[in-house]
């Protein structure tokens, strides 16, 4: 009799259907299953259906999950360096993500979390967070005290503060209502995910400020990697890098036709002038200095010299 397959166990942060994590739900579970002849099966768990944070974590840890994936911000706890990817204007760019996350930095530091018992299996792409704003603005004089809804995040809080902006730490369910009512002027986040959230509905004005890059860490128990053949381990891994790489490029696709669209319905987007993303650029990079005993400055300047050996100077 044919054995049960081994089923894997997957946690994802977004809703099935409104993201591009989609190709992992996809993609992912379709390939192991066809490579593996149905040895495996992968059960994905979206929304945080398996859990919350902690739980993730410790079903990681325990090998009762397989695969998952966080943010950098929220695994910081474990590895303060991986608020590297929350300083303002580090990655300006595609160019940028691609060189930092599959360079030497990125590689190091998607291993932050083995001493954990997690593995990092390598980074995908939330996208770049734009402001979506009930009221507009062009420059930062114009945006000055405006209130923002905020996370958690102590980078994210001196970045708002360093833009003259008055940051309104809040859960993310409470922000389109936010929005609504007026109680905040605009957020913060990844195009794809503010257009699943129909927040253009409350915040008509997108401005293409680009100051985040937000990557996702998609992380393996180790228990469960070090419990395969050497034949199996090669499958999944490789078969992640392939979805990696698409999934990467649809996200950067995704948001320049989202922006489109959303142009085409009648939002109203605006593009910064050289000089007043320049001076945005200029509020937000000062604040990496406030974050080196966490960010070491010769970790920032690794980061820099890979741009610069790539020929790219920001």
């Amino acid at each position: 009799a044919q054995a049960a397959p081994t089923v894997v166990k997957i946690a994802l942060t977004q809703l099935t259907g409104v993201h591009t994590t989609d190709l992992i739900r996809g993609q992912f579970k379709k390939a192991i299953e066809e490579k593996t002849n149905g040895r495996f099966r992968i059960d994905v768990f979206d929304n945080y259906s398996f859990g919350n944070f902690e739980a993730v974590v410790q079903g990681l840890q325990f090998g009762m999950l397989q695969f998952a994936q966080e943010s950098p911000s929220n695994l910081s706890i474990y590895d303060p360096k991986l608020m590297i990817f929350d300083l303002p204007y580090l990655m300006p760019d595609y160019d940028a993500v691609n060189i930092l996350l599959d360079g030497k930095v990125g590689k190091e530091l998607s291993r932050s979390l083995e001493k954990i018992g997690i593995k990092g299996m390598g980074w995908i792409a939330l996208g770049t967070r734009f402001y979506w704003m009930n009221k507009p603005f062009h420059t930062m004089a114009e945006a000055k005290s405006m209130k923002i809804r905020a996370t958690a995040s102590k980078v994210h809080i001196s970045m708002t503060k360093a833009f003259g902006m008055n940051p309104t730490p809040m859960a993310w369910s409470e922000t389109f209502t936010a929005l609504q009512q007026g109680t905040v002027a605009g957020v913060d986040v990844d195009i794809h995910s503010a257009v699943s959230a129909n927040l253009h509905e409350v915040a008509p004005h997108l401005v293409l400020s680009g100051h985040f890059y937000t990557p996702h860490l998609f992380m393996a128990s180790a228990k469960f990697m070090d419990s395969l053949s050497p034949e199996d381990r090669k499958i999944f891994e490789e078969t992640f890098a392939e979805v990696q790489k698409i999934q990467r490029s649809a996200i950067h696709t995704g948001e320049q036709k989202l922006i489109e669209k959303l142009r085409a319905q009648g939002v109203d987007v605006i593009e910064l002038s050289p000089e007043a993303r320049a001076e945005f650029m200029n509020a937000g990079k000062a604040i990496w200095k406030d974050f080196d005993k966490q960010v070491p400055p010769s970790l920032i300047q690794q980061v820099l010299d890979g741009y610069k050996a790539a020929g790219k100077n920001y």
